[in-house]
């Protein structure tokens, strides 16, 4: 993979995570012919995936420190998944579950419905109702055309929930999922922008929970950065140039002229930039992005997480008939702010006992300055809250800090602040002359997910086909690219699903809270 100091292709693929090598892959797939280079900052492929191998009950174990979780309606994903030869396992979810929201007690409960209080219960049921009705006329392919968006953009999600909540666990509950979800807290989040992600998803329902058909339903066998580097090898690894970060990109009518720090020189017909938006926004485009491109990138910032992994000798969890999900607002129980935000279990496929969480948001602020000693026993003993001291006894713990991670900056996504998402379809997907924009952050199904990226990959790769091979793109392939007339965009309407009991999994898959039947005069965004 060493670079050379130049080189012509057709077309130079920026970011060598799942989104940029799924849109090699997808050109290379179609026409061997044509000659496709991918850029990547770092020194391994991946992306925001990361597998790493750890001390386990069995000797040694591979564990993911980034994206995991995909599900049967992430269809992108799963048929890449296919077609690479990956297995996938379920995420184990049976057993007692705990809760430490509102009052700081800590309460457990084995059925669908959490020991919240009667009324924070319905609090929660009825927002979450009210957030999946309005999400359904947001149109994730321009949410901007929603009739209510300059007003939803104006907000935050924290502005919304204070409205319309009153109960202290309910509004815990939410900011717990929102944490994990985007790494950030609801007071940075465009309630537009949250609405159109939710949307994206097909409602709160299949976001949030681990169940059947949900988001979070599957983890794959041997860990997800081999997706990368199943495809790498499928583009081909010599067509990988890693520890390249990309610096000045300047195009004209005919050609794009690309050049790294390495002081490398990347000339093709077509690029293709799959980085995060605040990264895209790092290089020095010739002539500049866009304003609009640019005013969006800045109001896009990563979030900030922190996931680890814990292994043990044994599954004392479920030996006790625990499940391992833990969902707290980070409260000990002395009353202290702790790093926890979400845990549950992690055992292998083979059987190796294991636990992941993420500390996210201000809480991986505050404890990203401390030693990283103090933040272990931090952790442990706030599991051991929970699980008793046995949690304290772990075989093996690694945390990767995202924030830290060089040329990723945050994670798990980069959601919309207020008063952006006027340029978020043109900002996100509108091609720049030769250049094109994928990433999951740009995806119309599951964005922020892996599904995303590789949908968002896909795209930009039948874009680039389109200009480069028309006779390898159908018509069809077309509408959900930036070639395809607005008014042809598929009008899919999603129907919300009325559950007497609805089950609501925090994050990647924790939180499960009670849909009770009721009536309420809904607000006046409610039909």
């Amino acid at each position: 993979m060493a670079s050379p100091a130049s080189v012509e292709v057709d077309v130079v693929v920026v970011g060598a995570g799942l989104s940029g090598l799924s849109a090699a892959y997808e050109l290379t797939k179609r026409d061997p012919s044509l000659r496709v280079a991918v850029l990547e900052a770092k020194d391994r492929v991946g992306g925001r995936t990361l597998t790493t191998t750890l001390k386990a009950a069995g000797g040694e174990d591979v564990w993911d420190l980034g994206g995991q979780w995909v599900g049967r309606t992430q269809v992108h994903i799963m048929a890449l998944l296919q077609e690479l030869g990956l297995e996938v396992y379920s995420q184990y979810n049976k057993g007692k579950k705990y809760m430490k929201l509102g009052n700081n007690k800590i309460k457990t409960y084995v059925s669908d419905i959490p020991t919240l209080p009667i009324w924070a219960l319905l609090d929660l049921h009825f927002f979450l109702k009210k957030i999946d009705h309005m999400s359904t006329k947001v149109p994730i392919e321009d949410p901007y055309k929603c009739q209510y968006a300059e007003e939803w953009d104006s907000v935050t999600v924290e502005d919304f929930k204070q409205e319309h909540c009153w109960t202290k666990a309910a509004m815990e509950a939410i900011d717990c999922a929102v944490l994990v979800m985007f790494g950030v807290d609801c007071s940075q989040i465009s309630l537009l922008y949250f609405l159109a992600y939710n949307n994206a998803a097909g409602g709160i329902k299949a976001l949030t929970e681990s169940s059947e058909g949900a988001g979070q339903e599957f983890k794959v066998k041997g860990g997800t950065q081999q997706i990368s580097q199943l495809l790498a090898e499928k583009v081909g690894k010599q067509n990988i140039y890693l520890n390249n970060p990309v610096m000045t990109v300047t195009q004209d009518d005919t050609q794009v002229l690309i050049t790294t720090t390495t002081g490398d020189v990347f000339r093709c017909s077509r690029a293709i930039f799959t980085t995060m938006p605040q990264q895209t926004a790092s290089v020095q485009f010739n002539p500049s992005l866009p304003l609009e491109k640019l005013e969006l990138f800045k109001r896009m910032p990563a979030g900030c997480i922190v996931k680890f992994i814990i292994t043990y000798q044994n599954t004392f969890w479920r030996d006790a008939g625990f499940s391992g999900e833990i969902v707290t607002c980070g409260r000990t129980k002395t009353g202290e702010d702790g790093p926890l935000g979400v845990v549950f279990d992690a055992t292998s496929p083979n059987g190796n006992p294991a636990l992941v969480g993420f500390v996210a948001a201000k809480q991986a602020v505050k404890w990203s300055c401390d030693e990283a000693s103090k933040r272990k026993a931090a952790v442990l003993s706030g599991i051991a809250e929970f699980l008793g001291p046995q949690a304290e006894e772990c075989l093996d713990y690694v945390e990767q800090n995202w924030g830290e991670e060089p040329y990723t900056l945050g994670g798990p996504v980069s959601p919309a602040t207020t008063g952006c998402m006027a340029y978020f379809t043109a900002g996100l997907r509108q091609p720049f002359n030769r250049i094109h924009f994928g990433g999951t952050e740009s995806a119309t199904v599951w964005c922020g997910f892996m599904n995303g990226a590789v949908q968002a990959g896909t795209r930009t790769a039948i874009e680039v086909l389109y200009h480069l091979r028309p006779q390898a793109v159908a018509t069809e392939e077309l509408r959900q690219s930036a070639y395809c007339p607005a008014s042809t965009w598929p009008q899919k309407k999603r129907k919300v699903k009325r559950h007497k009991i609805l089950k609501w999994t925090l994050g990647f898959g924790v939180l499960t809270c009670l849909a009770l039947v009721a009536r309420r005069t809904y607000i006046k965004y409610i039909d």
